[in-house]
């Protein structure tokens, strides 16, 4: 972190009158602690410079919790410097934010100016020193480049844009035919990633999407394109209601699975085993639970862990696999024998307690562990 003396800007420079104002500003700055600049060089630059024709990006760096607006960002060779009004202690970890993502108002307007340029067929025209004098200004090329290695080369975009480019342009606007802004995708905090597609591409994504909507109508949801929204709406709403009605029978069933084996650990039966196919990890979670407060509830009958063993376990041979689980005092040896028929469990032991993973079932794996316990 330094003061900073604000430079003229890219911008500025090819205004001659606005670039005169900008260094008395500048020489004034130096003088005046209340308009005194800080330039500061983080880690990660997240806020993109001024550079290329396009303006340099607005953040806010916070420190604790101390905000400190960004006014500026500018490129010094390979540095983003970031300036600010107050100063940013070296070596101190900060946070970094854009100010905000797009609104899809903003995306709407931005599309609809895009395309009114692109209707006007704006020609495109490359200016050189050689085809047409010295008549370039090359005041807004960053110092730090050489002009005597090569040709510049600005791109007149009608009375639009003018702007140095390397690359290659087409000849008019109207040859990119159309754009289409998409969606955003959020990426690194407030960060966002906009997708969109030009040309030929904007009536192919249209086609893709309207075979891939009629498909959905005619084969899955019955409905005119209209009625998507409303028939969405009730496939959700049936979903969460059949999800409620599974958690609700899995409980009922996991309530009863652990009266059944406590009552078998009261029958002087040492080791029981909880699986059913298809019910998941919650449903495991749930028959322990409600053993274990059979046990707490009735402490004169001597069930506990202590005594006895509980072996669970989920997942078959077509699904990716599942859990085990083996709590009591037999758990170091169950451990070692369920690993000699199942091929690819991985797990370790703590206490009187076994806790593994399945990555995958091979045949009949599922069926000699059932074997094994009846």
């Amino acid at each position: 972190m330094s003061v900073f003396v604000s430079p003229v800007s890219l911008k500025d420079k090819q205004n001659k009158k606005s670039a005169k104002e900008k260094a008395e500003k500048a020489e004034n700055q130096e003088t005046s602690h209340d308009h005194q600049l800080y330039a500061s060089e983080l880690k990660d630059a997240v806020l993109f410079p001024e550079s290329g024709g396009q303006p340099h990006d607005l953040g806010i760096i916070t420190i604790g919790g101390k905000r400190v607006p960004v006014r500026q960002v500018l490129k010094d060779k390979l540095t983003a410097v970031h300036v600010t009004t107050q100063p940013v202690p070296v070596g101190s970890l900060v946070t970094l934010k854009i100010a905000r993502r797009l609104s899809d108002p903003e995306i709407a307007e931005v599309a609809a100016k895009i395309n009114d340029i692109i209707v006007l067929n704006k020609h495109i025209v490359v200016h050189t020193p050689y085809s047409h004098g010295n008549d370039i200004d090359t005041s807004h090329i960053p110092e730090d480049y050489d002009l005597s290695q090569g040709i510049v080369r600005v791109v007149l975009i009608g009375h639009i844009d003018a702007n140095p480019c390397c690359g290659t342009h087409l000849t008019s606007t109207g040859q990119i035919q159309g754009v289409s802004l998409l969606h955003q995708v959020k990426i690194r905090s407030s960060n966002s990633c906009l997708h969109f597609v030009c040309g030929l591409r904007v009536p192919e994504h249209l086609q893709m999407f309207h075979r891939l909507l009629n498909d959905v109508l005619g084969m899955q949801l019955s409905c005119q394109i209209e009625e998507v929204g409303l028939k969405l709406l009730e496939v959700l709403s049936s979903l969460r209601k059949a999800q409620t009605c599974k958690v609700l029978l899995l409980k009922e069933l996991a309530v009863i699975k652990a009266a059944e084996i406590f009552r078998q650990f009261t029958e002087e039966k040492n080791v029981a085993v909880v699986y059913r196919e298809g019910s998941g990890k919650e449903y495991l979670a749930q028959a322990q639970k409600e053993l274990t407060t059979l046990m707490k509830s009735r402490p004169e009958l001597g069930v506990s862990f202590d005594k006895f063993t509980l072996a669970l376990f989920d997942g078959d041979y077509k699904s990716a696999g599942g859990m085990v689980k083996v709590i009591g005092p037999m758990a170091e040896l169950l451990q070692k024998y369920l690993k000699k028929i199942v091929a690819n469990l991985m797990g370790g032991r703590r206490g009187n307690t076994f806790q593994g993973k399945v990555t995958k079932y091979e045949r009949g794996e599922v069926e000699n562990v059932l074997q094994y316990f009846e």
